[in-house]
C-alpha cells in the first residue's frame, strides 16, 4: 500500500488538529490577538459629497434615542466628519472611537451609528486583511509541518531521520516557505493579505 497505517494515523490526527486550530482562529482569533474580525477598512478618505443626515431622515438613523435628541435644525454632513477628524492620521479611529456632538444641547454619538454613513461619506483606501492572513499563514505552515510528520513510512519518532538524503523534499519545503513569506508580505489586495 502507498500509505502505511502509521502514515494514515499521522495524517488523520494532524488533519483533525489543523481543523480545530483553524476553527479556533476563525471564531476566537480576533479576541485572542486583539484584531478585527474579517476584512475591515484600515483607512478611509472622505468623499467630496455633502450627504446629510438630519432628524427627518429616520431611515439613516438606527438609534431611536439618538433620533429623539437631535434637534430638528441640526444637520450632519460629510464635511462635519471632515472637520471633526481634521489632523487625524486615521479616519477609522475617528469613526469608531470618538463621540461627536453637533451642538452643546444635543447628546453625543458616534458616526457609525448613522446607517450607511461609511458608504455615503467615506471611501476605503486601505483594507485590513489581518484576520484572514493569520488563518492563511497558519494553514500553510500546518501543511509544511504535516509534510515532515507524514514522510515516515513507519513509526519513527525522529521525523528528520535521513532528511538530507532527500534534496527534493528540502527544495520543496524551502520553496513553500519562501512563497508563503512572499505572498503574505507582498500579496496585498491581490492576495488579500496584510503583512504580519
Amino acid at each position: 500500500s502507498l500509505i502505511s497505517r502509521p502514515m494514515l494515523r499521522n495524517i488523520l490526527c494532524i488533519s483533525f488538529y489543523e481543523l480545530i486550530v483553524l476553527l479556533v482562529l476563525l471564531f476566537e482569533g480576533p479576541s485572542f490577538f486583539n484584531i478585527k474580525s474579517g476584512i475591515t477598512c484600515a483607512r478611509y478618505s472622505i468623499k467630496s459629497s455633502s450627504n446629510k443626515w438630519d432628524a427627518y431622515t429616520s431611515m439613516k438613523i438606527t438609534d431611536e434615542t439618538l433620533l429623539s435628541v437631535i434637534p430638528t435644525d441640526d444637520v450632519i454632513t460629510c464635511n462635519d466628519f471632515r472637520k471633526f477628524c481634521y489632523g487625524k492620521s486615521n479616519n477609522q479611529y475617528c469613526l469608531e472611537d470618538h463621540s461627536y456632538s453637533l451642538t452643546s444641547t444635543s447628546s453625543k454619538f458616534n458616526f457609525h451609528e448613522l446607517q450607511d454613513f461609511d458608504k455615503d461619506c467615506l471611501t476605503c483606501t486601505k483594507n485590513d486583511y489581518t484576520h484572514g492572513t493569520l488563518i492563511f499563514n497558519t494553514f500553510i505552515f500546518c501543511q509544511v509541518f504535516n509534510e515532515y510528520t507524514s514522510r515516515s513510512l513507519f513509526d519513527d519518532v525522529n521525523v528528520f531521520h535521513g532528511i538530507f538524503s532527500n534534496l527534493s523534499f528540502i527544495y520543496v519545503s524551502v520553496f513553500t516557505i519562501g512563497a508563503q513569506i512572499f505572498l503574505v508580505e507582498l500579496g496585498g489586495d491581490f492576495m488579500k493579505t496584510t503583512p504580519i
